[in-house]
Formats: C-alpha cells, structure tokens, sequence
C-alpha cells in the first residue's frame, strides 16, 4: 500500500542526515516502527582498532589524536578520545588487509573535530599523540 503511495512518504529524524537504510519491499511493517534508518551526513565520530599492547596512556579518555590523511575540509584537527573499549573485538570489513585477513583489536572512540565533514565510512589513519611533559 506504502508503495503506491511513496511520493507523499516523509521522513523524519531527530537530526540532518542522509537516509542510510529502507526496510525491504513486502516487509511487515507494526504501526510505529521505523521503515528507514537516517545517518549523520558526516561522520561525528571514529571507532579505532588499536593492538592490545598500545600504551594506555595514548589512548586514554580526553587523550589527544591527529587525525591524519582524512578527505575533507578541516579534518587535519587533532580528536579527542572518547572512550575505550575493554576486549579485543574484530574490526569492520573494511580495514582488512591487503590479503582479505580480519583484523583485531581494542575499539577506541574518537570525536571528530566540528571543522571536519569526515564522510561516513571512510578509512583515516590516526597519530595517538602522547602529552610529553618537559
């Protein structure tokens, strides 16, 4: 019934973004619920998956990152980590290597800079920035 009547479908979310995902055609769809998912139109934040032995202090709540070889403007900034996960966990598809291996390691959230319209799902390298004290 929606189908015929997609020209008149609206749809709403709670912030700007970009429609990333529609529930398949013929799908039962309950009054209320979603039929489409809605994403940031950048990315807002970094999901890192670091070596289990990197220094703790790199990639600890509020340490400094440099975002580095992102495409967008204002996107050389440094980020904040956010938080950290505690287990090692497989990495998403894309940051497999060369040879098609999956990747391991600790989740660490970074903010990206609001100068920086990172496109979701790009692949950045980041430079954990350890604060030297002189």
């Amino acid at each position: 019934m929606l189908i015929g009547d997609r020209s008149s479908l609206v749809v709403r979310s709670s912030y700007q973004g970009v429609v990333k995902e529609v529930t398949r055609v013929g799908a039962s769809v309950a009054e209320g619920q979603s039929v489409a998912a809605v994403m940031p139109e950048f990315a807002q934040e970094i999901v890192a998956f670091v070596n289990s032995t990197t220094d703790p202090d790199a990639i600890a709540t509020g340490a400094s990152v440099l975002i580095v070889g992102a495409k967008g403007p204002g996107c050389n900034a440094v980020g904040l980590v956010r938080r950290r996960g505690a287990t090692v966990s497989e990495a998403p598809p894309q940051l497999r290597n060369f040879l098609g291996s999956r990747i391991h390691g600790m989740p660490i959230h970074i903010s990206v800079p609001a100068s920086c319209q990172l496109g979701n799902g790009q692949v950045v390298t980041l430079d954990f920035i350890k604060d030297r004290v002189s």
